[in-house]
């Protein structure tokens, strides 16, 4: 099961890939791959309107460097403050907002001011992400 990949998949555009010189939209191993590659600390990212501390970047960092691209059909547990999350809206200068059990979490790019706004919705439960 891979909908935590297919979920933010389905609402990244193309274009969006462009920004990190790959063309077309990766299938989800691919787009984790892509990830772990470009893996960054998010500066540029609040969630639900509060700068992330130091140790916080530096463990989404870790989390990230150290997640198995391979695993990615065997499920994903999305965290509530999530690295992926927080990585795909530092890359792709986004927004995101992630439903939770019908809580709101708020992903904000400060540049993203520049970049039309443009916000992904995901959705989730306790087994699933769409």
């Amino acid at each position: 099961m891979s909908c935590f990949w297919d979920a933010v998949l389905n609402k990244l555009k193309i274009e969006d890939f462009n920004k990190l010189n790959y063309s077309g939209k990766p299938g989800p191993k691919e787009f984790a791959d892509l990830l772990k590659k470009h893996n960054k600390i998010a500066d540029n990212v609040l969630w639900n309107s509060q700068l992330l501390t130091k140790k916080q970047c530096e463990e989404n960092y870790e989390h990230i460097q150290d997640y198995q691209s391979s695993q990615v059909t065997q499920g994903y547990d999305c965290s509530i403050c999530d690295p992926f999350l927080i990585l795909i809206c530092e890359l792709f200068i986004i927004n995101i907002n992630h439903i939770y059990l019908g809580n709101k979490i708020d992903y904000t790019n400060k540049k993203n001011v520049f970049n039309n706004n443009y916000t992904i919705t995901i959705q989730s439960d306790k087994g699933h992400m769409w």
